[in-house]
């Protein structure tokens, strides 16, 4: 029983890495976005 949860557990984690990805990306890009506000706000 434990390891068909471990096969599941890893069969989902597997299913998640895209997802998490691309949560990643979008948040990188995001903190991207708020530092040049951020610098661009200080230049003027």
């Amino acid at each position: 029983m434990v390891v068909i949860g471990m096969e599941m557990n890893l069969y989902q984690f597997v299913i998640m890495i895209p997802y998490l990805e691309l949560i990643s990306c979008t948040h990188v890009s995001y903190i991207f976005g708020l530092l040049n506000r951020t610098v661009a706000g200080r230049k003027q």
